[in-house]
Parts: C-alpha cells; structure tokens; sequence
C-alpha cells in the first residue's frame, strides 16, 4: 500500500492547481474523532415497485411562513402533476429555519412517522423546498436516511430568492415527463478531466474503468438497455457539445458520471461572499476551464438528462465541515503543513451553508438536467475505494446508481443505492466504537485497530456527503409518453404537518399538534380554498389579475410571459398567487 493513498477532489481557487496532489495516509485518520448522531434508519420495503408513486408516495417539505407559501405556490405545476400521477393528495411538512440535527430526529419520530398517518400514506419521495438557510443541509442529510428526499433551491447572484426558477423548474419536469420521450435508448456518459493531477488519474482505474466495463458487460448480457460512452474533452465548449441534441430533434435521454476538481478556497480568495457562491464547486475541467454557472446558463447541457458529480462541494458547501477538526489535529502536529493548512483553508465559513451555484444553473436551465448527485463538503477518494487497501476498487455502488437512473427508476431510487452504503458503515463504524467502549469499561485491551477506525470514519463521512438536488421523483424520459394528466389546478387537498421549532441547539421539538384551520374528522388535512371569482368563475373572470393566476397554474408558459402578456411585474404576479393559493381574498382586484 503506498503510504500516501487518500485523494480528495479540491482545486484552488488562486491558480486551479489540485489542493492534495500528494495525497494523504490513510494512517493520518486515526486522528479523528467520534462523529455526531446521525438517524439511519433502514428505507421500509412496501413490497413494491420503488419507482411506482401510487405505493410509495410523494409529498413537499417547506420552510414555515410566508416564504414556504410562495415556493409551494409556485410548485403547483409540479405539485398537481405529481397528485394525479400517484391518485393521491400530497402530503405537505412545514419546517422552522432553525431546526437542529437533534430536533429533525424528533421531527422524523413524531412528525413523519407520526401513528395518526397510515403507513401507506407516508411519502417515501420528499421534495424540499428551499436554500440551506430555510431548512438545513443537517435535515436533508439526516432524511435522506428514511426517505427519498431532493433539494430543489434557487437564489440569485444576491442570496434572494429566484421564485421565478421555482416555477420553470416545476414546469421543465412536467415537460419532460409529458413530451420528452424519445425511442431512443439512453446513453451513459463517463467522464474524467484530465488535468493531470493525481485524484483524478487514479479515478479511471479505480471509479471509471471498472464502471464502464461492468456497464458494457450489462448491456451483452441483456441487463442493461444503454449505449456507453466516454467523453473526451479539454475544455468546456467541447463538454458541451458532446452532449448536444440532433439538429430539430428530441434530446436523447442521458445519464453523466463526471470527475473533476471542485473549486474551494475562502471568501478572500474570491473577493466577496457574492463571488464565492458564485464560483465554489465549479469544476475544473483543464488549466482555465472551469465548467461553472455561467458558462451553463444558456447552453445545452445534459437536457432531460440525470448527473452524478464527483468534485469537492459540488452539491454545495455546509456552514461546518465534518473534516475540520480532523484536519485542524493534523495542521496543529505539524502533518501535511501546507496541504492541510490549503484545505482548512476552504472549510472556514461562517453563517449557513450553501448550495452550488453550478448545478442551480444547470436545473434552472430549461435544457438542462432534471437532477444532480453531487457532494457537500470534501469529497474524497474512500468512497470508491477499499478501506483496507486503497489499490482495490469499491465502484460498484456507483455503477448501480447509474444503472438504476439508466433503466428508467426514478432518481430517488439510484441516490438510495449511495445512502444504503452510508447506512452499512455508519452501523459498521457504531460497532467499532461500541466495541472499544465495552473494553474500557471493562478494562480489556481495545480490540479495534486505530487505523482502521479512522478509515471507516472518513468512508462514513465521505458517503454522508453526497446528497440530491431536483425532485427526487423524476426519471429519464420514459420510450412511451407519461399519461397526459388533466391537471385542473387546486382541486386537490394538501394534507399538512408541522413541528415547532427546538428551543435551543441541542433540545428536542415538542411533539406537533397537527394542523387544522377548522375543526373535522381529518384535523390534518387542510382544504383548498374554491377558485374565487377572481380566478375565473365571476363577471371579473377576464381581468389581467384573473388571467395571470390561471396561465402560472396551468403551466404551460414561463412566468415572465405571463407578467410580460397580462402587464404586470414578475413579483405582482407571484404575489397575486400566493394571495390566491393561501386562500386570502384583496379588497379589490388590481385588473
């Protein structure tokens, strides 16, 4: 075993160049310490198609407020699509900003399991609403472990809000499930940035190579209907362009694993927290080839297609990493001097985490992907590799995921082959330390071995960080259409739950009392409000008011055609609906 066998996925910002090109021991984690509690409760097994929402279920998960109103008010395209595709209202969580790791244990007790639900009803698909400030990267990591649960956030370059992506977003995937099947089978993609660094040549032989021979070994054998491909590109235009639809043709469905460095570094390094947002995980694809937000926005990338990312804060950036103490041990024992120090480096950020501009733009970009896999924090090389000898590969995991997106299963479903290795090292790792304890107590030699400790650890952390962004419901575009679904809008209820906020950084919430603003046989449900006049079914049916409400519910144009055709500003209009959708009626109509 080479004495320096951990790589990690990280560029510096200043010249792009690898953060640890010479890699780390693996003898180096026996410096870690016990990790925090994480829930990891084993996914239930209905007994059914994992993909089928009518016995799975979907439902939303929102921040409380105002600002939940409005990100679920422009979900409704998506939200009413999904009510008629699994013949069943969706349930709605509302959530505090503040929730703590803690306090989402009690939340997934009493809130998501709560015994008043029937166990058939709980939605093993989540869609959450909003930035890492609304509701935490800590309640997305600590749920995906019972649940299929995909992030769907978008700000502008500001930090606010982008409730305009929202909308086209929701729009774009009912596009896709509706029109965008093609006849074609679907390609799987691969592709390594050769920069030259080693992380990313010591990828091929132990991620990539064994992934595409496993995938080509599928397809001869029956298993697997795709073409596999692997790309070969410098620089970001040719990346693009090996992934372009047939001129006036439907894209063909696809499905990339890519390997590169993220971008780290800190706030000065980027001039500004503005910048950084902006730039933090974008991939460097060459010596001044960064694939970053920009260079995405307008172009076709991956249309209708599924992206797992390999790069360090790919998915986005946590307000503390799970590495820092660790590396922080070894820059204070003078270890890896400059390299640990580099790292470190990226992980000091204040206030709350993140998430990547890079694959924000590719989701908002109407062709462009329907989801992403990609990583918070650093990403390292443990999770593809043998933790007792980082020479053998452990790339099958990853080959599942892809061939689960390829074969057409929704995306919750592939991310879940990643988070149930997760939930084998966390026991794995549980064992090792009960095991030690038990020995101090009872004043026997340790029998764990300290090394080895330290490499699960860093595997279960490793694994901890690849999350999903995009509703964890979508799927590649089907060979046959998806059922064109006479989606009337607001004629489903939305069964609501909620949970108070914990009342300090380490108390649990308070059981939730369900949420009702009437009293019924069914506390828990709450009634749309009937379409008022306002909307279409009074003599005012036809003002710009009335038209604007019922074009952005319907879904079939972008909102800024609709404020542009009615005559009104992009916030009149979300205003307008969030009045409508949360059943308040204006003194007068503003048509």
């Amino acid at each position: 075993m080479a004495t320096e066998d951990i790589d990690l996925l990280l560029a510096n910002p200043r010249d792009f160049a690898s953060a640890l090109d010479d890699g780390i021991s693996s003898e180096s984690t026996a410096e870690a310490r016990k990790p925090k509690k994480d829930a990891s409760n084993f996914l239930r097994n209905r007994g059914e198609n994992r993909s089928l929402l009518s016995a799975q279920r979907w439902g939303i998960v929102a921040p409380e407020g105002e600002e939940g109103d409005a990100l679920i008010a422009a979900m409704q395209p998506l939200i009413q699509f999904r009510a008629e595709e699994q013949g069943a209202k969706p349930i709605q969580y509302r959530v505090p900003a503040n929730i703590t790791r803690k306090a989402v244990g009690d939340w997934l007790l009493n809130v998501y399991q709560n015994n008043s639900i029937a166990e058939d009803e709980i939605p093993l698909y989540l869609c959450l609403l909003g930035s890492p400030g609304q509701i935490s990267l800590d309640f997305q990591q600590t749920v995906a472990h019972s649940a299929y649960i995909g992030r769907i956030h978008f700000d502008k370059l500001d930090g606010s809000v982008d409730i305009e992506a929202y909308a086209e977003y929701a729009q774009k995937v009912v596009r896709y499930a509706q029109h965008g099947y093609t006849p074609e089978a679907p390609e799987l993609l691969y592709y390594v940035a050769r920069d030259g660094s080693r992380a990313t040549r010591n990828a091929v032989p132990k991620l990539v190579a064994p992934s595409v021979d496993a995938s080509q070994q599928a397809v001869k054998r029956g298993k697997l209907n795709a073409s596999i491909r692997e790309i070969e590109a410098d620089s970001v235009s040719r990346l693009l362009g090996a992934q372009n639809a047939p001129p006036g043709g439907n894209p063909r469905p696809s499905v990339l694993l890519s390997v590169s460095h993220g971008l780290g570094g800190h706030q000065d390094d980027y001039g500004s927290l503005e910048a950084q947002r902006r730039r933090q995980g974008a991939l460097v694809l060459g010596p001044k080839e960064i694939l970053d937000a920009e260079a995405i926005a307008n172009q076709t990338f991956l249309p209708g297609g599924l992206w797992l990312c390999f790069a360090c804060f790919g998915a986005g950036t946590p307000a503390a990493s799970e590495y820092f103490n660790w590396l922080s041990e070894l820059s204070k024992i003078g270890a890896y001097r400059d390299s640990a120090n580099i790292v470190l480096h990226s992980l000091a950020l204040s206030g709350n985490g993140f998430t990547a501009a890079l694959p924000q733009a590719a989701l908002r970009n109407p062709n462009g992907p329907l989801a992403v896999v990609g990583h918070l924090d650093l990403a390292w090389n443990f999770s593809y590799v043998d933790v007792d000898d980082p020479k053998k590969s452990r790339s099958a995991k990853f080959t599942r995921a892809l061939h689960a997106m390829a074969s057409g299963d929704r995306i919750g479903v592939a991310h879940d082959e990643i988070t149930e290795w997760f939930r084998e090292t966390n026991h794995w790792l549980s064992s090792m330390y009960d095991l030690s304890e038990s020995a101090r107590i009872t004043k026997q030699p340790d029998p764990t071995d300290p090394k080895k400790l330290g490499s699960v650890w860093l595997l279960r952390n490793d694994l901890r960080g690849y999350v999903l962004l995009g509703d964890p419901a979508v799927r590649l575009p089907q060979a046959e259409p998806a059922p064109k679904l006479t989606v009337t809008p607001f004629s489903q209820e939305i069964r609501t739950a909620s949970v108070e906020a914990a009342s300090g950084p380490d108390e649990p919430t308070a059981p939730p009392a369900p949420v009702s603003p009437t009293a019924g046989d069914e506390p828990d449900i709450v009634e749309a409000a009937p379409m008022p006049a306002e909307a279409g079914n009074g003599p005012d049916a036809e003002t710009p008011r009335a038209l604007a409400i019922r074009a952005l519910a319907e879904g079939n144009e972008m909102p800024r055609t609709i404020a542009e055709r009615t005559g009104c500003s992009l916030e009149e209009l979300f205003a307008w609906f969030v009045e409508y959708w949360t059943g308040e009626k204006q003194s007068k109509a503003s048509g």
